[in-house]
């Protein structure tokens, strides 16, 4: 094998680099359906604060030593597993189709 021919076999091969972000990107999708199977009724006729469901989400997350995402992160997790956020109130908002378990 001359240089040349070993230069361009090092250059034909793939480059490999480690991201250890899709290993970590379920993650809270996971803990957002550990909380709702634990806290949560889903239900097309309820309903529920977002602020309550918020708090109860950091509190769940707190027993269980998890560090809670932020309140857009969970917004929009819940959107993307079909939940619909609407105006509860003229300075509030809730979600449809869940509710907190009594």
């Amino acid at each position: 094998m001359t240089p040349s021919d070993q230069n361009q076999s090092r250059a034909a091969r793939p480059s490999w680099s480690y991201d250890p972000a899709p290993r970590l990107e379920g993650r809270p999708q996971r803990h957002l359906i550990a909380f709702i199977s634990d806290c949560c009724t889903i239900d097309e006729k309820t309903a529920v604060a977002s602020s309550a469901l918020q708090r109860a989400y950091i509190t769940w997350c707190n027993k269980f030593g998890l560090t809670p995402m932020t309140q857009t992160r969970f917004g929009l997790l819940l959107k993307s597993i079909g939940f619909d956020n609407f105006r509860l109130t003229r300075s509030s908002r809730g979600w449809s189709g869940i509710c907190l378990r009594e």
